[in-house]
């Protein structure tokens, strides 16, 4: 699971992200508030590659965005925008701990993704960290 968005705060605002990565009977988590960090993170029309490191090593993640289906989104009073979301996006994960060895890699090709919003403002702005 992962997510990353501009998260306001105070009178600005910063983009924020959490992923949770469970293998081996262990959860992983790199996290804006566990003092993890972005190395990189591209979104076009047919990508998004997102690379971190964190207390649980280093991230990466490498997705080509299938097309999907539109789903009713909420705005404050109804369901009026639509948001493209597929159960078959193709991930590659590669987890690479401290100790610089690879404990897990994998291509999916059954993956749930959305990327919605105002993507060029997500990229622009900047990450705060812990």
């Amino acid at each position: 699971m992962g997510s990353v968005a501009i998260i306001p705060w105070k009178r600005s605002s910063f983009r924020g992200f959490i992923i949770g990565l469970k293998h081996h009977d262990q959860l992983h988590v790199w996290a804006t508030y566990n003092g993890a960090r972005e190395l990189d993170l591209q979104i076009d029309d047919t990508h998004v590659r997102w690379e971190l490191e964190g207390p649980s090593g280093r991230l990466t993640i490498e997705a080509l965005r299938s097309r999907g289906g539109l789903l009713a989104a909420p705005l404050r009073t109804a369901m009026h925008r639509r948001v493209e979301e597929t159960l078959d996006a193709h991930v590659s994960l590669t987890h690479v701990d401290s100790a610089g060895r690879t404990v897990f890699s994998a291509p999916s090709e059954v993956t749930g993704m959305e990327v919605f919003g105002d993507i060029d403002r997500l990229l622009a702005i900047g990450v705060r960290h812990a």
